[in-house]
């Protein structure tokens, strides 16, 4: 019999091969070719010689979204029924593929001479498209540049195999907003974002995420050309600190603060702020950081609170390295962490 080694990497399985050298979802299995048999087995049939490879062998299936595959089991001599179960148990409990895109794996068992014959069929959750869709992330810095080129395209939905990432819930919106605002030029509003674990912890896992911009991406299209065509109509000269403050100046002058008004943004749009004439303390932030990175100077957005409320605001470094922190809807800074800091400003 000639053997073929499964390697189970998630993207080469979602392209339909098994010619890659990385483990699909941190298992590697080898599986034998189809045996070749008088009494008229299915020529198609893997062949699985333990447990782990009949798991893997399934998962490969799973992984094409075959709805019905034969699985030759060449080890056991007695009725492998409850070992089968097991797989199928392992798999829809404890694999992330199996977790996320099955609904339910039924079997039939037939003895040939001298093995089992399996026939499965497999109920699925997810289209074929959507298990082609994932995408291979690996630690915390490989998710967030996921979200980042997803935010950026305005996708409506993301879903990640992950590997060496094991945060929670708040972990992975903390790391959408911080994708969201570094690319402050496509920050058009987040109303809200869906996050589902499968499974919900562990270091190897698929993230499903959907994102609900608030507008149809024809509309984001046309306010980020607005956003484009605003800040390159705004000038600053001088060091980084220097531009900073006009720009603060501008901004204050041209936008009036507005607090968001019934059930909040996940995040705000920088549009507001920068061409719709009003708009929350985020907005402010976002903006500011528009027109900053404009001019050339590095900008980031603080996250805290001012006098014990939740408040956003901007930090700028100059050519030497230094910070000052800048709040535009107060049209205050640039000025020092020291300074922010008397004035009521916290963070972490």
């Amino acid at each position: 019999m000639k053997r073929i080694l499964f390697c189970l990497s998630l993207t080469a399985a979602l392209l339909v091969s098994l010619s890659g050298c990385a483990p699909i979802l941190g298992r590697t299995y080898s599986a034998e070719t189809p045996h070749v048999s008088n009494e008229g087995s299915a020529d198609n049939a893997l062949s699985a010689d333990s447990f782990e490879s009949l798991v893997g062998a399934l998962l490969s299936c799973i992984a094409r979204h075959e709805e019905t595959c034969s699985i030759q089991l060449v080890w056991p001599e007695e009725d492998p029924t409850e070992l089968i179960r097991d797989a199928c148990r392992e798999i829809m409990e404890r694999e992330p593929l199996g977790i996320y895109a099955v609904e339910d794996i039924t079997f039939e068992t037939v003895r040939i001479v001298s093995y089992y014959e399996a026939d499965f069929s497999v109920q699925y959750r997810h289209t074929e498209e959507e298990l082609r869709a994932i995408k291979d992330a690996v630690g915390t810095y490989g998710v967030r540049q996921a979200l980042s080129e997803a935010l950026t395209a305005f996708r409506p939905d993301l879903t990640l195999h992950t590997t060496y990432y094991t945060g929670d819930r708040a972990a992975i919106e903390a790391l959408i907003r911080q994708a969201y605002e570094e690319q402050p030029m496509s920050a058009l509003g987040l109303q809200s974002v869906t996050v589902e674990l499968y499974p919900e912890e562990g270091a190897n896992r698929i993230l499903a995420l959907t994102f609900d911009y608030g507008q149809d991406p024809e509309v984001l299209t046309e306010r980020q050309a607005e956003m484009r065509d605003q800040v390159r109509s705004v000038t600053a000269e001088g060091s980084a600190v220097e531009k900073a403050r006009t720009l603060c100046q501008s901004l204050y002058e041209s936008a009036a603060y507005a607090p968001p008004e019934g059930a909040p943004f996940f995040c705000a749009s920088a549009w507001d702020a920068l061409c719709g004439g009003a708009g929350s303390d985020e907005s402010f932030a976002l903006a500011f950081a528009c027109l900053c990175r404009t001019q050339g100077v590095e900008c980031t957005v603080v996250r805290g609170t001012l006098g014990g409320v939740p408040r956003v605001w901007n930090a700028v470094t100059d050519a030497d390295g230094a910070q000052y922190h800048v709040d535009a809807v107060r049209n205050v800074g640039p000025e020092t962490e020291n300074q922010f800091k008397s004035a009521g400003y916290a963070w972490e």
